[in-house]
């Protein structure tokens, strides 16, 4: 009875594991996305900030070349 038990509990985990690859990889193409996303909104988010402070760098010399 414990060899059947066994055999059962041992085809039970070759079971889960071939449907775990195709979930991990899934889980992980959504992390990259989310990886990607976060990064383009960070750069986006510099290149509008670096893009403010040029302008000002830029309107405060002309004023004081006025």
């Amino acid at each position: 009875m414990k060899d059947i038990e066994a055999m059962v509990d041992s085809e039970r985990q070759k079971l889960a594991t071939k449907g775990d690859p195709r979930e991990i990889e899934l889980k992980l193409t959504k992390e990259i996305e989310q990886a990607k996303s976060s990064t383009i909104k960070w750069v986006v988010g510099w290149m509008v900030t670096l893009v403010i402070a040029q302008t000002g760098a830029i309107t405060a010399m002309f004023m004081l070349l006025k």
